[in-house]
Order: structure tokens, then sequence, then C-alpha cells
């Protein structure tokens, strides 16, 4: 305790979603544990006390959900089950048709590039991102998954920014129609900020963010071998 009564270090505990994450004053790397209706409030106390073993604090601060009432948790749940289903549209349309496309410019498997005799859809591509994103969801939970692609997401939004420095110096005679708002400096500050988002990424989640790399790089050979249509 500081002289003035404040206390010292302080353990904070954030309760939401499907974990419990734990953070002492001074640790850099969170710990957490599963959550979920089985976890009496016993139960959770014995688990914060194992899981901040080693640490030292002298209080306790303790995020909880906001209290809603059973209709506000309905509106809550049919909100976020809409936005899931217009995700989950959004990328059953678009994600197959990336690896059509690519099919069909003999960068990825040609069988894929068919298209359903009835149907006019991309068939076996859809059935292909299928069964990937099947194999995807066992490598991890939801918070796995999102920090894995989101961590692959932001390099390529990195580069495609820095692109537009690149490009506009080897390429100054191209026409461009649309200007950047206060170009350069907004394109910087872009690639500067998602840059942190990648490394802040890197360090707090390694596992799912080098998950994500390592699926990334298994890429590169494999798109320059049929490039050279060998």
């Amino acid at each position: 305790m500081r002289k003035n009564g404040a206390p010292g270090k302080i353990l904070a505990i954030d309760v939401g979603g499907t974990k419990v994450k734990l953070l002492a004053s001074g640790e850099t790397e969170p710990r957490k544990f599963r959550s979920g209706p089985q976890l009496t409030p016993a139960a959770m106390v014995d688990r914060v006390r194992k899981s901040a073993k080693g640490w030292r604090y002298e209080a306790v601060s303790i995020g909880l959900p906001a209290m809603v009432g059973p209709a506000g948790a309905t509106v809550i749940a049919l909100t976020i089950l809409c936005s899931t289903f217009g995700a989950i549209s959004a990328n059953v349309l678009a994600g197959p048709r990336v690896f059509f496309a690519m099919a069909q410019d003999g960068l990825f498997f040609s069988r894929l590039a068919r298209v359903h005799p009835r149907y006019g859809t991309p068939a076996d591509a859809i059935w292909a991102m299928a069964l990937w994103a099947g194999l995807l969801t066992l490598t991890g939970g939801y918070e796995h998954l999102i920090t894995l692609s989101g961590f692959a997401n932001w390099i390529f939004f990195t580069m495609v920014v820095i692109a537009v420095i690149v490009l506009r110096r080897s390429h100054p005679d191209w026409a461009r129609p649309y200007r950047v708002p206060g170009y350069p400096f907004t394109v910087i500050v872009f690639v500067l900020v998602s840059s942190f988002f990648v490394v802040n990424t890197l360090v707090g989640a390694p596992r799912s963010s080098l998950m994500g790399l390592g699926l990334l790089l298994l890429g590169v050979p494999f798109y320059f071998r049929r490039k050279r249509g060998v």
C-alpha cells in the first residue's frame, strides 16, 4: 500500500467471453483459463489463486459483463447471430471464388476451376473452402482463429498500402484517377499503426500468430511452383 492509501500492484481480472484473463502490475504476459456456466464462484476463486501464483499484488480489480437482464441478453444474442450469419454469407460467396479464380489462372488445383453443370456455381471450390474451414476449427477456439486470421490479414493490409508508395515511385506514368488524401503522410501513418498491430499480436499471442505466419509461408513455394507451370 502506498503512503496516500492507494494500492500499489493490482491484479486485473477480465471476466468475459470464453476465457477469464488475469494480469498483474509489472507483468507483460496475461494468464487465462476457460470460463462458462459450470464455473462457480468458488471454482473461479480457486482458479484465480492458482493462475496468479507467483505474482505479487495488493488489490484486485474485476471487470464483469454488464447486467442487461434476460431481454437484453436475448437482443444481444440475436444481434450477434445476425452479424455472424451475414459474415458467413459474405465469406461463403467470396472465399471459394478466390480458389476458383486462382485455379483458372493455374495457381491452384485445376479441379477447383470446375463449374457445377446445373447450378453454375464453383461447387468444388465451395467444398474445398468448407473442408479447410473445418480443419482450422480443430486447431483451437474462437480467439485462436480470430488471432490467426487477423494477424495474416494485417500483414496483407500493410503490404497493400506500402505498394501505393512503391508503385508511385516505380510507375510514375500510370494513370491515377484517385488521389490519396494527405499522401504520403496518411499512408505512412497507416503503415506504422498496422505494423504496431502485427508486432503487438505476435508478442501477445505468439502461438496463433506464428501458426498464421507459417500457413502464409507454406503458400510461397506452392505459388512459385504453380506460376512456373511445373
